[in-house]
């Protein structure tokens, strides 16, 4: 298991936060904060925050964190499969299900068995696939593709989006149901623009890794820091 270290707080006591993130904005306190209260529990979690936020390293930390943390953690970036490969990626499928598929596969959910699934992008997932992982979540149990037997399941599920569930929902874009089984407990990252206070921080952690890797060391100038302090990060 990853160490956890100690980061002091804005106002008094001491935050743990992952050693592979950083940040000393109010912000992203409050995110380590939800991390060591979340961590410990079973519960599903769904994270926001736009792309490049850190999403997926806020997940692999609340799996660290948790007692699954000797299990797998399984990312699926839910934009990036084809749809008509999704539910077979994410349930696997059964010999025969369809043209090529000459043996058994498991998905993603059982390869993820005993630990932690993140599903990011869930709002790419078409909403036929939505209503078959809303019985997922809720049965914790599975159907591969073209099987007849349920799959159990012993998984923790965290989700993802850079985009407005709750407005989705409204569109008729998102399942309802499915976006409160997954909306337990929220956490949203904050853009780059709205922590200013881990920008710098930020640049002397990657000038340090290059560094390290390429042998050539750069100061950073005052120049620079104040037109990286006042560029507006749009995305």
């Amino acid at each position: 298991m990853r160490a956890w270290n100690s980061s002091p707080s804005v106002v008094t006591a001491p935050v743990a936060r992952p050693p592979s993130m950083i940040g000393q904005s109010a912000g992203m306190k409050r995110v380590f904060e939800a991390l060591q209260t979340v961590g410990a529990t079973e519960a599903t979690v769904f994270i926001t925050g736009d792309n490049g936020t850190g999403k997926e390293l806020v997940a692999r930390a609340i799996h660290y964190k948790s007692p699954r943390w000797r299990a797998p953690f399984v990312p699926v970036n839910c934009s990036a499969i084809p749809h008509g490969l999704l539910e077979s990626e994410l349930f696997g499928h059964e010999r025969g299900a369809f043209t090529g598929a000459t043996e058994r596969r498991a998905g993603k959910f059982e390869q993820a068995a005993d630990g932690t699934i993140f599903l990011d992008e869930i709002s790419a997932m078409p909403l036929g696939l939505q209503g078959k992982l809303l019985r997922v979540v809720e049965s914790r149990a599975l159907t591969k593709l073209g099987g007849w037997g349920s799959v159990p399941l012993d998984v923790r599920i965290i989700a993802a989006s850079n985009e407005d569930l709750k407005a989705l929902v409204e569109q008729g874009r998102m399942r309802r149901d499915l976006y409160y089984r997954l909306n337990v407990i929220p956490i949203h990252i904050p853009p780059l623009r709205e922590r200013k206070a881990c920008i710098l921080p930020l640049l002397r952690h990657y000038m340090e890794s290059f560094a390290a890797k390429h042998g050539a060391r750069k100061r950073l100038s005052r120049a620079a820091s104040d037109a990286l302090l006042a560029y507006p990060f749009p995305g």
